[in-house]
């Protein structure tokens, strides 16, 4: 698969491709064989199952992104406290979507890799594979800006940090 253009810049959609069918093979592989490990983990701590879930489908994206001579910041598959959470009122198909901006070896920000990752809060469960997303935006606000675009329910969650802030003012007793 051809990564960059003519000029030698990084195709950030095609990359996105080739870091989602990395993905979706890690996936054939891991969920059959660690499906009840996660299932009792999920039990044990929650929804910090996906994230070892996650940890483990992203470790070779890790390494096409070395020797392609580029860098995922933060690592993909983003910042959790950046991220923005939506999903069915039974809250059985939750999408949690995040992102992390992609370096060249200079530096040079090329673009951002954003990942919906698709899960269930009722057991440890996965409606669909992680969906990946390249966006040719270099910042984090023109990240925002553009899944917003594409999906409404994006635009109106909020990151989890403010959420979570929300929350435990919420929480504190009245005085």
């Amino acid at each position: 698969m051809k990564l960059h253009d003519a000029n030698g810049a990084v195709d950030i959609r095609a990359l996105a491709n080739q870091i989602q069918a990395l993905v979706d093979e890690r996936l054939a592989v891991i969920l059959p064989a660690h499906q009840q490990g996660y299932e009792e983990r999920f039990l044990r701590d929650g929804d910090m199952a996906y994230g070892a879930l996650n940890t483990q489908l992203f470790q070779p994206v890790r390494t096409l992104l070395t020797e392609l001579g580029l860098e995922a910041a933060p690592r993909l598959p983003g910042d959790f406290q950046e991220s923005r959470e939506w999903g069915n009122a039974e809250e059985t198909h939750q999408q949690r979507w995040m992102w992390s901006m992609i370096k060249q070896g200079s530096g040079q920000v090329v673009g951002a890799i954003a990942v919906g990752s698709h899960h269930d809060h009722s057991s440890f469960r996965l409606p669909r594979s992680p969906e990946v997303v390249g966006i040719s935006a270099t910042n984090c606000d023109e990240v925002i800006q553009e899944l917003g675009e594409k999906m409404p329910e994006f635009a109106q969650a909020q990151s989890f940090r403010l959420w979570y802030q929300d929350y435990l003012a919420q929480s504190q007793p009245a005085n």
